[in-house]
C-alpha cells in the first residue's frame, strides 16, 4: 500500500523504516540532552520573533504590542537560561485549559461528552506533572515520542516484508500461469 502510493521501492521503504526506528532509539536513549536542546532552540526562535517583531512595529505599535514583544524577549532568554521553565509554564497553560472544563463536569454532574472530560483530567494530571518537575516532563514527552517513532518504524518494516512477499508471490502466479479466477468453459459459471 505505502509503496504503491509513493512509488518506493522496498529496499527504500526498509531504509526508511529502519532509519526512523534509528531516530526513535536515539530520541528514547538521548531524551534529556534533545528535549533541552529543541527547547532552547524555540527559545531562540522566540526572541529572533520578538526582536524583528519589536523593530518593525516600534513606529506604528501601540504600547502593549511593545510590551508583548519586550516580554517575548524576556521570556526566551529566561527559558533559553532555564529550560524547565517552559515545561512549568506549559503545565499552567494545561491547567488553565483543564481546570474550567473539570469543574464544569463535576459541577453540573454531566458526563456525557466523556472524551473531552478524560483529555482534561489527562491534561490536569500532566500539567500537575509539569510543574513540580519541568525537567523530567522534558524527557519523557522526548522518550514517547521516540517510543511512538520506533514503533511507527518497526510497522513500516514488517510492512514492506508483507508487501513484498505478497507481490513477489502475485508475480511468480503470473510468470507461471496460474490464475485461480480464469474460467476455462462456461459450464463452471452454471454449476456454482
Amino acid at each position: 500500500m505505502f509503496s504503491k502510493e509513493f512509488n518506493f521501492g522496498f529496499k527504500t521503504l526498509r531504509l526508511i523504516s529502519l532509519i526512523i526506528v534509528i531516530i526513535g532509539l536515539v530520541f528514547i536513549f538521548a531524551s534529556k540532552f534533545i528535549g533541552i536542546f529543541s527547547i532552547r532552540v524555540a527559545a531562540i526562535g522566540l526572541i529572533v520573533f520578538s526582536l524583528i517583531n519589536f523593530n518593525f512595529s516600534t513606529a506604528f505599535a501601540i504600547n502593549y504590542e511593545k510590551l508583548l514583544s519586550i516580554l517575548g524577549i524576556v521570556g526566551g532568554i529566561l527559558v533559553f537560561i532555564f529550560p524547565g521553565l517552559a515545561m512549568f509554564l506549559i503545565g499552567i497553560g494545561l491547567m488553565v485549559f483543564a481546570v474550567p472544563i473539570i469543574y464544569k463536569a463535576i459541577k453540573k454532574r454531566d458526563f456525557s461528552d466523556i472524551i473531552t472530560f478524560s483529555i482534561a483530567i489527562i491534561a490536569f494530571c500532566f500539567a500537575v506533572y509539569c510543574i513540580i518537575n519541568g525537567k523530567a516532563a522534558i524527557s519523557t514527552v522526548v522518550k514517547l515520542i521516540g517510543i511512538i517513532l520506533a514503533i511507527i518504524g518497526c510497522i513500516f518494516f514488517y510492512r514492506s516484508i508483507d508487501l513484498e512477499k505478497s507481490t513477489n508471490s502475485f508475480m511468480n502466479d503470473i510468470k507461471n500461469g496460474v490464475d485461480e479466477y480464469k474460467f476455462t468453459s462456461a459450464e463452471e459459471i452454471e454449476e456454482e
